[in-house]
């Protein structure tokens, strides 16, 4: 997250923009929001991991303090399922998609090593979940809305980066992330009828969730020139608390301008 060791220190604005392959690796027992897996008779969750926009931070430094403007995305979550229809026989299959997204807001300091840098921050966070299912019968789509739910929380971001000098304007870097919300989860469906058919009209429930996640990276950073570097490893997020459904790793690659 940290383009250069001296910002901290500077009155000067700094951006970074992030790109990662996030592989999934879903979790067995997840309840993806209100539809859980264990419901449907076949199952299949889906990885559409590829190297795209992963993050954003806009670093705005002071005399002391350095305040941290931030956002990560992720791979959608996929997955379909279908059961067989408790009067016609036919096969219920159901997709289910899950969107998250994350937006940062905290303040940091920079602690100065004779060959590297440490850099705590702490603040506060807003985590969103969208999720759709969209149903079909015998393979036909069915004439109802998707059923939709949202989920906004909010709560705490701590973390912490650094930096370690090898070589002229190389360092080995890591950081590690902790966030923990609390917030609203709405639910909008259709209803079904004792025969399984949809019925008339909309349900919407709601109820108070927590989520809690952890992240860490370990890469190289080379400063190619003044204001501007470069960074690449390897991350990982890991969603899989609080009923989260999945964990995200890959390669990494980062670029930072200071102004």
């Amino acid at each position: 997250m940290w383009t250069v060791t001296g910002f901290g220190g500077d009155e000067v604005v700094a951006l970074e923009v992030g790109f990662a392959r996030q592989s999934v690796s879903y979790a067995d027992d997840a309840s993806w929001g209100w539809w859980s897996p264990e419901k449907y008779d076949e199952w299949q969750a889906f990885d559409d991991a590829s190297f795209e926009l992963s993050e954003a931070q806009i670093l705005i430094g002071g005399d002391v303090y350095t305040v941290i403007f931030g956002y990560e995305t992720y791979p959608d979550l996929r997955g379909e399922g279908s059961f067989e229809h408790p009067t016609s026989g036919e096969q219920v299959g159901q997709a289910l998609l899950d969107e998250i997204q994350v937006y940062d807001a905290a303040i940091a300091q920079l602690v100065k090593r004779r060959r590297g840098y440490l850099m705590p921050w702490v603040g506060l966070t807003r985590i969103a979940v969208d999720g759709r299912r969209i149903s079909s019968i015998g393979g036909s789509p069915v004439d109802q809305p998707a059923d939709e739910s949202k989920t906004r929380l909010w709560g705490a971001v701590l973390g912490v980066a650094g930096g370690f000098d090898v070589a002229d304007r190389v360092f080995v870097t890591g950081r590690v992330v902790v966030r923990w919300a609390r917030g609203d989860r709405d639910a909008s469906f259709t209803p079904v009828d004792d025969s399984g058919e949809p019925g008339i009209g909309r349900v919407e429930i709601s109820d108070t969730v927590t989520q809690a996640m952890w992240g860490a990276e370990a890469g190289v950073r080379w400063s190619a020139f003044n204001g501007f570097s470069v960074e690449g490893g390897w991350r990982i997020r890991d969603w899989q608390y609080d009923d989260g459904p999945a964990r995200f790793s890959g390669p990494f690659a980062r670029v930072g301008i200071v102004f």
